[in-house]
């Protein structure tokens, strides 16, 4: 059964941040997984903030029975605060 959900990626002064998500117990090492900005506002970003940045977003490090990775980069400078992404798996 796929998975979906949300996450939050903390920059603190830097152009990386990343997140696991676990307890996906029906996930598994070939199902295909991705993450993408959330565009909702939350304490230290507006929605605009959200779609506006330069924020590249990929999932890495998939494990069966467990979840993975998403990991985030800005392209410009560094990022301080915490920024809502949205994630999703299937098989």
């Amino acid at each position: 059964m796929p998975g979906r959900g949300t996450a939050t990626l903390v920059f603190v002064n830097s152009g990386e941040a990343s997140v696991a998500v676990t307890g996906q117990t029906g996930i598994a090492a070939t199902d295909f997984a991705e993450a993408f900005a959330q565009g909702d506002s939350n304490g230290d970003h507006s929605a605009d903030e959200h779609l506006s940045e330069t924020l590249r977003l990929r999932v890495s490090d998939v494990v069966a029975g467990v979840g993975f990775t998403v990991r985030g980069e800005i392209d410009e400078g560094t990022a301080d605060g915490d920024y809502s992404v949205r994630w999703v798996w299937r098989g």
